[in-house]
């Protein structure tokens, strides 16, 4: 068995984050970067967060401000503002934060619901899979 490495940077340190629903993710110890493993496939995505998942309470996810300007901070401190994609971007939090502190910010859900609730706020927010998206090259 191959060791867990993170999949947007290869750093083989990698730490359990948090269990979300029937998956856990994992966060680098290098580039910050969160993700599931193993990797869902994207009906059961579709199922979970269009049937199942029911936080959907935007005061939960408001909750997590403090992990998302975490966030924008880590990728602040290796990067000036420039353009950000957040893949299942949920309510836009993240997105929220970086654009606050100027970042061009786009996210891709697949969560009706959440694109929705995304929208009224404001946040740049495509429903679908990144795949369906068709942003143009280097955009």
């Amino acid at each position: 068995m191959s060791p867990l490495q993170c999949p947007a940077c290869g750093h083989p340190i990698v730490t359990l984050w948090r269990s979300q629903g029937p998956w856990k993710s994992y966060r680098c110890a290098d580039c910050e970067v969160g993700f599931l493993n193993p990797r869902p496939s994207l009906e059961a995505l579709r199922r979970y967060y269009n049937t199942i998942y029911d936080h959907n309470d935007l005061a939960e996810s408001e909750a997590a401000r403090g992990d998302a300007r975490a966030l924008v901070e880590a990728l602040a401190s290796r990067r000036r503002p420039g353009r950000v994609l957040e893949i299942g971007s949920s309510y836009g939090v993240f997105l929220e934060e970086a654009a606050a502190r100027g970042w061009d910010i786009q996210g891709v859900e697949i969560g009706v619901d959440r694109v929705a609730v995304a929208r009224e706020r404001w946040i740049p927010t495509f429903h679908g899979t990144i795949e369906d998206a068709r942003f143009p090259d280097a955009a």
